[in-house]
């Protein structure tokens, strides 16, 4: 058995509640050539719909928690509330660029949204009425990804990573012994409490770790992997993977060796989803350089599905939450 094949057979399964994943199957593409919507898990793509108000070619991330849909870009804040079918601008959004969307986990009981920017972070606690912006004596660059596990909240930006418990009120800068070089994507454990580990991915240095909630950085991978721009980190249960700008890495927690998926070597790798990340079975898709790739054999074979959408650069990938039956199967 290959190094790759190890790495994706040593977790265990789930099966997706089909009631629930097939419920509103649909992921949304959004891309540098307009923003796209797939019915049938990436298999054909077509334009979203003109209800972004004329806004669709510029949209850039998408936040989805059904039936709402919150979505930006350049042009500002959107939300929809039929499931990503139409759009409303936000107009109380004071924000510019939406460069990143995150939202409390229990949403419809707590009704907090994060929106990053490409000049800080705001806030609404009442589900996108009012606004205020938040870290703003220390968030003044681009943000590129937020991670909120609670009560942690943590940041990527140009300006380095930070932290905050207090939902945004105060931040401290983390990682006295990591480069001073933006940051542009985060993984935490799914336990964070009981595991407080972090991944983070440089623009220019490579793929860092801290297993101490943020104190003390590690960097991972050989010498030569030191200058990946890292884009996107998903970890999937036990394995961590790695969208480079040089291919996808797979770095399996047993061990701090990066494997390089062969497939896609040379693509850049710019997003990673996995629509059901709690059933080994679920696809992957990743958005590239040249569009949209998907495995579902659990990351063993990638096809490129491009029918409808082409080959653009694929920005983010977005889908609803998915549920799972709790329930393993022998392996």
């Amino acid at each position: 058995m290959n190094t790759l094949l190890l790495v994706f057979t040593i977790l265990p399964v789930l099966v997706v509640s089909e009631q629930k994943a097939g419920s509103f199957p649909r992921l949304f593409a959004a891309t540098e050539g307009g923003s796209y919507i797939s019915y049938s898990w990436g298999e054909q793509w077509q334009r979203l719909r003109s209800e972004v108000r004329g806004y669709s070619e510029s949209l850039t991330t998408f936040a989805c928690l059904g039936p709402v849909v919150f979505t930006g870009g350049t042009e500002g804040l959107f939300v929809s509330r039929d499931y990503g079918e139409s759009y409303l601008r936000v107009e109380t959004f004071p924000g510019n660029e939406v460069t990143t969307i995150t939202t409390a986990r229990l949403f419809e009981l707590e009704p907090v949204i994060l929106v990053g920017t490409t000049s800080g972070i705001y806030r609404s606690m009442d589900g996108g009425t009012k606004w205020n912006q938040i870290g703003s004596t220390q968030l003044q660059g681009i943000i590129h990804e937020i991670k909120w596990p609670g009560p942690e909240l943590f940041v990527a930006s140009d300006d380095g990573l930070y932290m905050s418990t207090d939902i945004g009120e105060s931040w401290k800068k983390l990682g006295s012994d990591l480069p001073a070089r933006a940051f542009l994507s985060i993984a935490l454990s799914r336990f964070f409490l009981a595991d407080p580990k972090i991944f983070v991915g440089s623009k220019e240095e490579g793929l860092y770790r801290s297993s101490d909630g943020g104190h003390n950085f590690e960097r991972l991978g050989k010498k030569e992997q030191k200058f990946f721009k890292v884009n996107a980190l998903f970890w999937w249960k036990r394995l961590l993977m790695v969208g480079t700008n040089r291919g996808l890495y797979l770095l399996d927690n047993a061990n701090d060796n990066l494997v390089q998926v062969e497939y896609l070597r040379g693509r850049e790798i710019l997003s990673i989803l996995v629509p059901a990340p709690e059933a080994v079975q679920s696809d992957i898709l990743l958005g590239t350089d040249v569009g949209v790739f998907k495995s579902s054999d659990g990351g063993q074979f990638f096809k490129h599905v491009h029918e409808g959408l082409g080959t653009p650069r694929v920005i983010e990938l977005s889908t609803f939450p998915i549920f799972v039956q709790n329930r393993e199967l022998s392996r």
